[in-house]
């Protein structure tokens, strides 16, 4: 009896030397850039073996005395893969910080596939853990900026285009519109001239000799010249003069040349 109260002594002696010795181990994990990595399996062979995942970029285990490997693992992807293995030896009680800094640990095979990653996948991240824009983000934006840009010059040239269609189609109704009324207010003219004044020249008459005089201005300007030249030196309307051209057209003396937003008359028989 006295023997066995000795050795439970010794036993409760012995468990309180180990508390008493025991320590922390502490400290962050790193990549080769300096930037903390989370997700970071780290392990030390103690008895019983320690495991912990880091989620903010730090590990801690409590141990005794005595000589220990340290071990982190951190895979973001199927590719790469960073680890280390420390010696920490601990000598007596207290807070020990060691930091842990893992490297890249590439095999062959793996290199040969990540290669051929890099060349087709785009499912990149837009920022990386340290903030910071990835190349091939900057190229997407560029190429969606330049498509942009075509795509509102398009637009823009589409609404020109548009809007000198109606311009032209506004002026040729304009045109219509006049050759009608100065039709019928001819005619009603000549009407009426005809029947006050039968000795008088007719309608045809008068209108002949404007062709004939129209004619002689675009042969005195070089057998070419504009629309708005012919109204400086003929005293008629606009739409007096785009009905006269109109009347050389039909009878193929004359060839009107639309240039923007005026006409150009060519003289075809001198």
């Amino acid at each position: 009896m006295r023997y066995s109260r000795l050795i439970i002594l010794l036993v409760m002696l012995l468990v309180l030397m180990d508390v008493a010795v025991a320590a922390t181990l502490y400290g962050k994990i790193y990549d080769i850039e300096l930037n903390e990595l989370n997700d970071v399996v780290v392990e030390v062979d103690s008895e019983p073996r320690q495991r912990h995942v880091s989620k903010d970029g730090t590990y801690s285990f409590e141990l005794n005395t005595g000589d220990y490997t340290i071990t982190a693992t951190y895979n973001p992807d199927d590719f790469h893969n960073y680890t280390t293995s420390e010696q920490v030896s601990i000598k007596e009680e207290g807070d020990y910080v060691y930091d842990l800094f893992l490297f890249p640990d590439f095999d062959p095979d793996a290199e040969d596939l990540l290669a051929e990653q890099d060349i087709f996948d785009v499912d990149e991240k837009v920022i990386d853990e340290n903030g910071r824009i990835s190349g091939l983000t900057v190229a997407i934006i560029a190429v969606a900026v330049i498509i942009i840009l075509l795509f509102v010059y398009y637009l823009v040239g589409r609404m020109k285009d548009k809007h000198e269609r109606e311009e032209l189609e506004e002026a040729e109704k304009v045109e219509r519109q006049a050759r009608a009324a100065l039709k019928k207010e001819m005619e009603d003219a000549g009407l009426r001239k005809e029947k006050r004044f039968r000795a008088r020249p007719t309608q045809e008459d008068i209108e002949d000799a404007d062709l004939t005089r129209l004619v002689g201005i675009i042969k005195k300007e070089g057998g070419r010249t504009t629309q708005k030249e012919l109204r400086k030196q003929i005293p008629l309307s606009e739409a007096k003069i785009s009905l006269m051209i109109s009347e050389l057209e039909h009878r193929k003396i004359v060839q009107k040349v639309k240039k923007g937003r005026g006409n150009i008359i060519i003289l075809k028989k001198r």
